[in-house]
């Protein structure tokens, strides 16, 4: 079910059952203040605020549908100017309702069945706390008038604080109505009244709905001096006395919009678009705050009862002053939203489901962004960007000045070069390319170009352009290059017949070669920087020496501070640039160059060899490029390597230490890591095709877009590890700790994971056929929109696992796995092997189970609603307590199951085997077989 809606609205939807009819309830709410020249609220704010508006009443509102319009108000009495009072009064006019309530200090009946006198105040919570009432007073089991109080160690019997004016508390016999303006308890009388009955007769007659002979006035929590005949226009207006702080009088106006509501059922040839008929139902009101809450609410009839029928709602709301807008408007705003190919364009837009005079959510929130950033200290920092502006032009504008006099001098006409000094002209875009591109810039985000965040228009962003966008950058990169090329060639043109054409034409060319080369990869070294501060520690010396030697004594020397700890910068600039090293180490497998050796590859290849056979240490050296296939290089320290691009195919790497080594973008297809280091490695972009790996501690490290294709991983440490844009076909994981992983669009087809811990892992859009978890741990994982048929969960314990979004099962194999409490809502399992297993409390709603086996299996309360069990073998299963409802039981096999209790309203029940079943407490207690 999709929702659109503007950002002022808020929609709630609640089905119930009516005469055994699914109907439902929708519910708007719309946030408004009692300002009416100030906007409406904003759904984040008001919900933001609502918690503690509404103190002890923990909900607005129920959901469902009053015969009747009603007002609220909700807060406290507070005495004018802050002065205390003995007593008061609080009224609301609204329309048709006009009500006062006395609001009296604390008193307490005397022995003499006289009241004391009332204690001063200044505030008073307009609540039934404070109403009469007592624990027996079904009307108001929480007030206060009825039962007595221990006030300093002696039992008194107050008398409320809130009355009916005409209807003051003059005696201890008296049981007045509770005196209020807020929601009245759905278990107070005379809401309790109205329920209905619930005995047999509805059981059998209305079950799950409400019963025949419900008042559906209790769902009006209002008291009934609140009500008025019918609903509200929605632009009545209000006041409310003594409810705030300051005024002793709040006023306003109801927001004066309607609401529209449209719904799009599917049905068996085409869409129904049809509109909810929505009324101003509900106001309630915050007079201390000056906000208030508008509530519109509408029913409908659906199919299905939890109203899964309906695919699209669209919420909209309108100036009552306005004429209303066509059906068809709003069917193509749906429509609209829905294309696809618009989806970008509407992602932000919200004016046509608004009225004309209010702005755009997102504008708003926008503009909310500009107003903050508008501070003091951001005013200052724009005023300081503009003094060294106005530095810089009286800078240019002197050396203007002087160009011209020094080429005057020269008898050197300076006009032609005098633009060169103009920034204005500089800056304006003459490039074809860069004005295209500025301007897809300006028709993904309006206003962008201008320099001014209040210019740009939320509404009119459109982000299908960003292709466009991306297509242009790159022609623009190529077409940099290409212009830089070509000046290179035009400079050979220049020196053509001279006796420097040769060696210009080799330096070219070789330029050029070296443009279409990647770039050098970083390097972080240490030495050379502390060569330089040696150097400058040297010539710091010196300048000591000329100091002596001018008659400077030591004690002024020292005062100058020349003295340096060169250990302790030394120390210092090593750990900022292992610091360095640590950040590249993380990203280096996105960042494609070439070695950055200073001689050539053919070198770096003997001095390796040689190295090796001197048993030299390797710790820490740039190896990157070298080809180390087929070696033994088993047990050899390459920790903090750098070895990018290496080739370490069909090598033996046994034991070998690659901690913190960088092996981003090599080829170590079939080589054999048995025992390696790996912990904090990037092994990013790696070809690992066939790899063998066992005992290794992947913590800390990188596997993105590396290729694990056939690799085969043994008793490894691979928890809390992400695998973007990995490839994992065919991969086998025996005794694998994967806990915490994260595998986002992964491929890992006819890979086997077994006796592996996968507990909290995420698979999502994942591609997992024909995999094995057998014997696996699997409890608390996700499984989101992923494909895995044909897998194996043998013996795995799935505890709380979670397919979601309509994954696929189909021809999986369940046996003897523990599923208790995981949810396979919305999976296609057809024809799949649960025999054995144990789903209890496990979800299987709206599944597709056509032709499965779970003979023999355990599944106590266990929830297969709208689960389609056709043909299915579910014959000896324990599903005691469990629900069927509305599930397709046509042709399966139950059995010898336990179906105690088992709820199977609704069910479709044809060429179904009961045989033996338990069915106490069911509705087909009756059932015995056909002859």
């Amino acid at each position: 079910m999709k929702v659109i809606k503007p950002l002022q609205l808020s929609l709630q939807i609640k089905p119930f059952t009516w005469q055994k009819k699914n109907q439902l309830a929708v519910t708007v709410l719309l946030g408004f203040p009692f300002d009416s020249s100030k906007e409406v609220l904003l759904e984040q704010e008001l919900w933001s605020q609502l918690p503690d508006l509404l103190g002890d009443y923990t909900f607005l509102d129920a959901g469902m549908p009053k015969p009747y319009g009603e007002v609220l108000v909700y807060g406290n009495y507070y005495a004018p100017g802050g002065q205390a009072i003995a007593a008061d009064r609080v009224q609301l006019v609204m329309g048709s309702v006009d009500k006062s309530l006395a609001v009296i200090g604390s008193r307490y009946w005397r022995a003499v069945l006289a009241p004391t006198e009332p204690e001063a105040f200044t505030q008073m919570s307009i609540t039934y706390n404070n109403a009469f009432g007592g624990k027996d007073y079904k009307k108001n089991p929480v007030g206060k008038g009825m039962d007595e109080q221990d006030v300093f160690g002696e039992l008194r019997l107050p008398m409320p604080n809130i009355e009916f004016p005409d209807h003051l508390v003059t005696s201890t016999s008296q049981r007045p109505e509770p005196a209020g303006f807020s929601p009245i308890d759905m278990m107070w009388e005379p809401r309790s009244l109205k329920m209905g009955t619930y005995d047999e007769q509805w059981k059998q007659e209305c079950f799950p709905g409400y019963p025949v002979d419900l008042d559906w006035s209790h769902f009006n929590v209002a008291p009934t001096d609140q009500w008025i005949e019918n609903f509200w226009s929605g632009d009545e207006t209000f006041k409310i006395l003594n409810m705030h702080t300051e005024k002793s009088e709040t006023s306003g106006k109801l927001p004066s919009f309607r609401t529209r509501c449209f719904m799009q059922k599917q049905a068996e040839k085409h869409s129904q678009f049809s509109e909810i008929d929505m009324r101003a139902e509900t106001a309630f009101l915050f007079p201390n705050e000056e906000i208030g809450v508008m509530l519109f609410r509408g029913t409908v009839e659906v199919i299905e009862d939890d109203a899964t029928d309906i695919d699209n709602f669209l919420v909209a709301y309108e100036d009552l002053s306005q004429q209303p807008r066509s059906e068809k408007y709003y069917k193509d705003a749906l429509e609209n939203r829905l294309d696809e190919s618009k989806t970008f364009r509407y992602m932000m837009y919200t004016k046509d489901i608004i009225p004309l005079s209010e702005r755009c959510g997102f504008a708003r929130m926008l503009d909310e962004v500009v107003v903050s950033s508008e501070s003091e200290l951001s005013k200052n920092l724009e005023a300081r960007g503009e003094a060294e502006k106005q530095k810089a032009l009286e800078m240019i504008e002197e050396q203007k000045q002087k160009f011209i006099e020094t080429m005057q001098k020269q008898n050197i006409d300076p006009t032609p070069y005098l633009e060169k000094f103009d920034i204005q002209k500089n800056q304006e875009i003459d490039d074809p390319q860069i004005k295209a591109i500025m301007e897809t810039v300006e028709k993904i985000m309006p206003g962008i170009t201008k320099g001014d965040a209040t210019a740009i228009k939320p509404e009119e962003v459109d982000f299908s352009k960003f292709d466009d966008f991306n297509k242009q950058m790159d022609e623009l990169a190529a077409a940099k290059v290409e212009q830089a090329k070509q000046q290179l060639r035009d400079v050979i043109e220049k020196v053509k017949g001279t006796e420097a054409e040769e060696q210009v034409r080799q330096k070219v060319e070789e330029a050029i070669k070296q443009m279409d080369e990647l770039p050098l990869l970083p390097r972080v070294s240490d030495d050379e920087a502390i060569k330089t501060l040696k150097v400058q520690l040297t010539q710091i010396e010196e300048e000591k020496d000329k100091l002596r030697q001018q008659g400077v004594s030591e004690e002024d020397i020292s005062r100058l501070k020349l003295d340096v700890d060169i250990d302790d910068l030394s120390e210092k600039l090593k750990n900022g640039m292992a610091e360095l090293k640590d950040l590249y180490r993380i990203g280096a497998h996105y960042i494609e160059g070439r070695p950055p050796h200073s001689v050539p590859m053919d070198i770096v290849q003997y001095r390796f060899k040689k190295a090796l056979e001197k048993g030299e240490s390797f710790t820490g050296r740039d190896l990157s490029g070298v080809d180390f296939s087929g070696l033994d290089l088993s047990g050899l320290d390459l920790s903090d390597c750098y070895l990018e691009y290496t080739n370490f195919t069909n090598a033996k790497l046994k034991g070998t230490n690659f901690k913190r080594a960088i092996l981003s973008h090599a080829d170590m297809s079939n080589a054999d890591l048995s025992d390696a280091i790996v912990n904090e490695c990037n092994m990013g972009d790696c070809k690992l095709n066939g790899t063998i790996f066992s005992n290794a501690d992947f913590s800390e490290g990188v596997l993105d877009k590396s290729d694990f294709t056939n690799a085969k991983l043994s008793h490894c440490d691979l928890s809390n590890m992400n695998y973007l844009d990995a490839t994992l076909i065919n991969i086998f994981m025996e005794d694998c700790n994967l806990k915490g992983s994260s595998f986002l669009e992964i491929n890992l087809s006819g890979s086997q994971f077994v006796d592996c811990d996968l507990q909290e892992c995420n698979f999502i859009k994942s591609r997992l056929e024909g995999c094995n978890f057998s014997n696996s741990n699997l409890s608390v994982s996700n499984f989101i929109e992923c494909n895995l048929d044909h897998s194996f969960f043998t013996r795995a314990y799935m505890g709380n696992v979670r397919f979601l979004a309509k994954c696929s099962l189909k021809q999986c194999d369940f046996t003897a796995a523990i599923l208790d409490r995981a949810s396979l809502r919305d999976a296609d399992a057809e024809s799949s092997n649960f025999e054995n297993t144990t789903f209890n409390m496990a979800d299987f709603g709206n599944a597709n189970l056509q032709k499965t086996k779970f003979y023999g299996s355990v599944g106590k309360r266990a929830m297969l609603m709208k689960a389609d069990l056709a043909y299915s073998d579910f014959s000896s299963v324990n599903l005691m307590e469990g629900s069927l409802m509305k599930a397709r039981l046509t042709g399966a096999d139950l059995s010898y199951s336990n179906l105690y209790s088992v709820e199977f309203m609704g069910a479709t029940v044809g060429d179904t085997d009961f045989t033996g079943a338990n069915l106490d407490l069911t509705e087909l207690e009756i059932w015995s077989p056909s002859r």
